[in-house]
């Protein structure tokens, strides 16, 4: 892997790669997807702090 690598005979997956439209729009949706568990879990403590009252 090493010495594919190393002579460029490796080909990465567009989607894999950050200087691709495709690689940027999926770093996107990580972290959009990323900050809607974010928000899921802080309305589930406050609901359950809320309701333990």
């Amino acid at each position: 892997m090493v010495a594919a690598l190393e002579s460029c005979e490796v080909v990465l997956a567009p989607s894999w790669r950050a200087d691709t439209e495709e690689g940027a729009r999926g770093a996107r949706r990580d972290a959009l997807t990323t900050c809607g568990c974010v928000v899921l879990m802080l309305a589930v403590v406050i609901a359950l702090a809320l309701l333990s009252n």
